[in-house]
């Protein structure tokens, strides 16, 4: 039968693909040791969605995330002890009383304004950069206890100190996952607005080369509408009207001119110079 460590270590990697499950992980860190809050955030000065996409939390309300965010982030004081020292861009364990006095703490706003009316006021924190992959993001692995509860003993250090390097696998793991996402997704939705643009769009490869035409770039090439393909480039055909070619060249090209009405009353086009020799400049 898997013991409650194995479980732990079970659940950390199945939150890599299940990030819903962070809150789980959290969870069973806090039963393991007695803690009654968990929080995984970033420290980093960015802060955007691949970075939000990384926070989870075990019972932290909605409202305490949001007054931390909006208002306490900047003014943690155990966060900017830890940076003062160096310590967010190392994998360490610190509790909280190492990184700031308790009574530089209780005479803090940051403890008095959010901590304290939601029984928060001990630490232990597992800081999870690797001075690589993790370095742009800092992550934080946080336990909480109320304020007139006794330290995180030792064995609390030796458990995250021993799920550290776990935690940083799985990590470095879905910072990937959602580095790739957003990738993909910004791509698909590149290419589904080219495609619904009215004029036609080509788009271009280091050499000069066709890489892509959007359906309405596609359409004039096949009408052979003063426009023709050859061996990767795109040429005007001869005879053709040089004074407005519809195509809107993208990055490679510049428009010289908006809003000229096409041969035959069709919609105004971007258009690119063409020189004498008929080939378009690229």
């Amino acid at each position: 039968m898997m013991d409650a460590a194995d479980q732990l270590i079970e659940d950390i990697y199945d939150a890599v693909t299940f990030p819903e499950r962070w809150g789980g992980v959290l969870e069973r860190l806090c039963a393991l040791t007695d803690a009654t809050h968990g929080f995984l955030f970033t420290a980093a000065p960015r802060h955007d969605s691949l970075t939000a996409a990384l926070w989870a939390r075990h019972n932290i309300t909605d409202r305490q995330l949001a007054d931390y965010t909006t208002h306490f982030r900047h003014r943690d004081v155990w966060a900017n002890a830890a940076a003062a020292r160096g310590l967010l861009n190392r994998c360490v364990v610190r509790r909280g009383e190492d990184l700031v006095p308790d009574a530089v703490l209780r005479r803090s706003a940051f403890f008095n304004e959010l901590l304290r009316d939601h029984g928060m006021g001990r630490l232990c924190a597992l800081t999870l950069s690797d001075g690589g992959e993790l370095s742009s993001v800092q992550p934080v692995l946080s336990l909480h206890r109320p304020p007139d509860a006794s330290p995180f003993p030792d064995e609390t250090v030796r458990l995250l100190q021993d799920c550290a390097p776990h935690l940083q696998r799985a990590m470095r793991l879905r910072v990937r996952l959602l580095a790739g996402r957003d990738g993909r997704e910004e791509a698909c939705w590149s290419g589904r607005t080219i495609d619904r643009l009215p004029m036609g769009v080509v788009l271009l490869d280091a050499a000069g080369r066709i890489a892509g035409l959007n359906r309405a770039g596609q359409a004039m090439i096949d009408a052979r509408d003063g426009l023709r393909l050859v061996q990767g480039r795109l040429q005007a055909e001869q005879g053709a009207r040089r004074a407005g070619l519809p195509i809107c060249w993208r990055r490679r090209c510049r428009p010289a001119e908006r809003g000229r009405q096409r041969a035959g009353g069709r919609r105004p086009t971007s258009e690119c110079r063409v020189p004498p020799a008929g080939r378009l400049i690229c």
